[in-house]
């Protein structure tokens, strides 16, 4: 692999306390394996093949193959890699109808807050009818395993900011804000009734702010990719709130190991937070963490006045400070271990790689 940050990532994925054994000549399915969690998942599972001969086949479905193809230049050529052009919305049985299926991973999801205003339905959709469509073709495969990525914001406004998975604040149907958390929801509901009707082997990763050397920087609209593309463009970072909400931030390589732990050793019909808690930082504190770490780069943190669209979803918390409880995860042997320093040092770094090659 041409990136040596990313090939460093996947190694430490595959010396974690993950049984991969029980990939072994199996086939899995991953929807939206060319966006930034999915991709390191379909990595970790090629280069499983690579080092072990564990002859798994990754079915790979995503929207565009040009972006794809960008992500996984390094495996275009592997015959392990089938990959699928199709917006997940449009799947239906005949498209799977050639490949034996053995496990699903469910990821595809519009994820970007300037949807959720403009383009809500878009939104509704691959969460909760693909997923059904998804459901019901694990159902009649009988698959081994299911799982599906759901967000911490189906927990609403938890007036204590602890979100545990057995407990739910209020969410607003008639607020665009919430069809992201309110369709995770009604996702997260079709997972328990098929596991309930059919015995669907579904499992639900809950996943917080995580961040990766395969982010979207194009695209990614959320503050700290921002932040990200700030340092990397040389440019000062500009705030438009004052950035005194804390988040915990989880680095890619401790959230996949927890991704394969759930769907490997996971309770069916569960859900389980994913979260780095011990690296819990205000917005402000991470953008001067994150021009500390680059001083040659002599740039400023400014604070302008409030916009409304870097306002925090009032739907989620009314407080500055969320912790996200992952003891339910850590009781399947799983701890993240990267901090918030050297998964952003990491991420940075390898995009300033990429710059400097192009």
């Amino acid at each position: 692999m041409k990136n040596k940050i990313i090939e460093e990532d996947i190694q430490y994925i595959l010396n974690s306390a993950v049984d991969f054994k029980k990939f072994k000549d199996s086939n899995v399915l991953i929807t939206g394996a060319s966006r930034m969690l999915a991709s390191y998942i379909v990595m970790s599972l090629l280069y499983l093949n690579k080092f072990h001969n564990y002859n798994i086949k990754v079915i790979a479905i995503a929207r565009n193959k040009l972006n794809f193809n960008k992500i996984f230049n390094d495996f275009i050529e592997d015959k392990n890699l089938v990959f699928i052009e199709k917006d997940v919305i449009n799947i239906n049985n005949d498209t799977f109808k050639n490949f034996e299926i053995d496990y699903i991973i469910h990821t595809a999801s519009p994820s970007r807050s300037d949807q959720f205003l403009k383009n809500p339905l878009q939104v509704v959709y691959p969460n909760v009818f693909a997923t059904d469509k998804l459901l019901n073709l694990a159902c009649q495969r009988q698959v081994k395993s299911f799982l599906y990525f759901s967000t911490c914001d189906i927990y609403g406004k938890v007036e204590d900011g602890h979100l545990v998975e057995n407990k739910y604040g209020s969410l607003d149907p008639l607020d665009l804000r919430s069809v992201y958390g309110e369709s995770k929801r009604m996702a997260e509901t079709l997972c328990k009734a098929y596991h309930t009707q059919y015995n669907v082997p579904v499992k639900i990763a809950r996943i917080a702010h995580t961040y990766a050397p395969t982010m979207d920087l194009r695209n990614d609209s959320r503050v700290f990719a921002e932040f990200v593309k700030n340092i990397i463009d040389g440019k000062n970072i500009v705030m438009k709130s004052d950035g005194k909400g804390k988040r915990a931030f989880c680095y890619i390589t401790d959230a996949t190991i927890g991704y394969f732990k759930i769907l490997l050793d996971g309770e069916n019909g569960e859900a389980y937070n994913v979260a780095n808690n011990k690296e819990l930082i205000s917005i402000s504190d991470l953008a001067r963490l994150l021009i500390d770490m680059y001083p040659e780069k002599k740039l400023k943190l400014v604070i302008e006045k409030q916009s409304e669209i870097y306002l925090e979803n009032k739907n989620i918390s009314s407080l500055n400070e969320l912790y996200i409880d992952t003891q339910k995860l850590e009781k399947l042997n799983w701890k993240p271990k990267v901090t918030i320093k050297e998964g952003f040092k990491r991420v940075i770094d390898s995009f300033l790689t990429i710059k400097l090659n192009i």
